[in-house]
């Protein structure tokens, strides 16, 4: 019962913390927190879902870049959002649509939304 306890109050604290962390491939991921699911395995999880992430962004978009994709990665309220995108921006906002998810937590999974 203690175990469930501590789980739960460790499940409540991360999805009400409202921070949010974000990083690149090329920039790494320094600045996330230890979780249950660190943020490479999130990653590994996520590759079958990589390749409809960066089209479903690419036909979301007006014009679009020609330089090579990047894996991009936020963690907000327990949930690695991650996608592949060769548009840069520095707005952890920005790179959350069409995202796969991947629970920090249990390694569930979301798939991207079309």
């Amino acid at each position: 019962m203690k175990v469930s306890s501590l789980l739960t109050a460790f499940l409540i604290i991360l999805g009400c913390s409202g921070e949010t962390h974000f990083g690149s491939d090329h920039e790494g991921f320094g600045n996330f927190p230890e979780t249950p699911i660190p943020v490479e395995v999130a990653i590994e999880i996520s590759q079958p879902y990589l390749a409809e992430t960066f089209t479903l962004r690419q036909a979301s978009r007006e014009t679009n870049s020609n330089k090579d994709p990047v894996t991009w990665v936020t963690l907000r309220d327990g949930w690695y959002h991650i996608v592949k995108d060769n548009y840069p921006s520095y707005s952890p906002g920005f790179y959350l649509k069409h995202a796969v998810k991947i629970n920090s937590i249990t390694g569930e999974i979301i798939e991207p939304e079309t």
